[in-house]
């Protein structure tokens, strides 16, 4: 087990599919990875691995309780 605070380079690449820092940011956050943020001093993708794990668990960071289920959207109905 990794024991760096923070997601590597390659980590960051095998979990969105992508290598441009902008489009793994969007990537991220569209996975609810929402403290996931640009480094100022590198440009490079800064995502906790605590952070991480909280969100691919399904709970929240600050309590350890569940997530709050996410808004169902009906799809319209097709003729």
């Amino acid at each position: 087990m990794d024991s760096s605070l923070l997601l590597s380079e390659d980590d960051l690449e095998a979990l969105t599919g992508y290598v441009q820092p902008s489009r793994q940011l969007k990537a991220l956050h569209r996975l609810g990875y929402f403290r996931a943020r640009v480094s100022p001093r590198t440009g490079r993708i800064v995502l906790e691995r605590a952070h991480y794990h909280a969100v691919a668990e399904g709970r929240t960071e600050a309590t350890g309780a569940p997530a709050r289920p996410r808004p169902r959207v009906r799809q319209p109905a097709t003729a």
